[in-house]
């Protein structure tokens, strides 16, 4: 399953690279382990290995987890165009395991927004909108999110309290059992637009000039609408992220 976890890893992976991005750019390479909370009926918790590879100038990033090129760039503003993958859950490979899976296949889906952050000092403001655009969903997602960023050592910890919200095409992809896709294991399921609160932890603390150490946590209470799915037997998820990354 392609997961927000890996997705908040990789970009912590260049948590560190501003000082070292210049108009020539930088390269980074990483490397993680990861595990994450499955919220899927009749599922363990998922465990994964995260490479990485990204390329990132002042402006200018692309790597696993997509491409981002900042519109506006100051101490105090950025403002990005996004494109990015999306979540998907493996519902083919949880067949294998619980019949209730059987039958229901996702796409892969690719997101184009936009996203913007302000900072005061160590506090900082952000906010996102990405929409499906390769029509796997259709839907849309928004975030908006407050954090503060304080230094440890030589390293920096970040800490971002937000919500979430999803409409209603983007959960029934994720969550939803449509009239079609009904059996008798599952009925048919409608979430609707949802809004869920997380938290965010991230780290990157550096053990040379460009090898640093860099990690990812994040917790989000799942709303009562997809408590209530067919398919999902939990009340909240969670995911983290451990690993190293050199810039060069």
């Amino acid at each position: 399953m392609i997961t927000k976890s890996s997705m908040i890893f990789l970009a912590c992976t260049t948590a560190l690279a501003p000082t070292l991005v210049s108009a020539e750019g930088t390269w980074t390479l990483g490397l993680g382990v990861g595990g994450a909370a499955n919220v899927y009926r009749g599922h363990k918790d998922d465990t994964y290995v995260i490479p990485d590879l990204s390329y990132e100038t002042e402006r200018f990033r692309f790597g696993f987890d997509g491409f981002s090129y900042k519109l506006v760039s100051n101490e105090a503003l950025s403002f990005s165009v996004l494109l990015a993958l999306g979540e998907k859950p493996d519902f083919e490979d949880y067949a294998k395991k619980d019949a209730r899976f059987a039958g229901l296949k996702r796409d892969l889906p690719i997101e184009l927004g936009v996203a913007a952050e302000y900072n005061f000092g160590l506090f900082h403001l952000g906010a996102a909108a990405l929409h499906d655009v390769a029509s796997a969903s259709d839907g849309y997602h928004v975030e908006a999110s407050a954090g503060l960023s304080f230094p440890v050592g030589s390293g920096m910890i970040d800490v971002g309290l937000g919500a979430r919200m999803r409409d209603g095409k983007l959960n029934n992809f994720l969550y939803g059992v449509a009239a079609s896709e009904a059996n008798g294991l599952r009925a048919a399921y409608d979430v609707g637009r949802t809004v869920e609160p997380f938290l965010e932890l991230s780290l990157a603390y550096p053990l040379t000039d460009r090898l640093s150490v860099v990690g990812a946590f994040d917790y989000t209470i799942l709303d009562e609408k997809v408590r209530k799915s067919p398919l999902v037997d939990a009340k909240e998820s969670y995911s983290i992220g451990l690993g190293i990354a050199y810039s060069f």
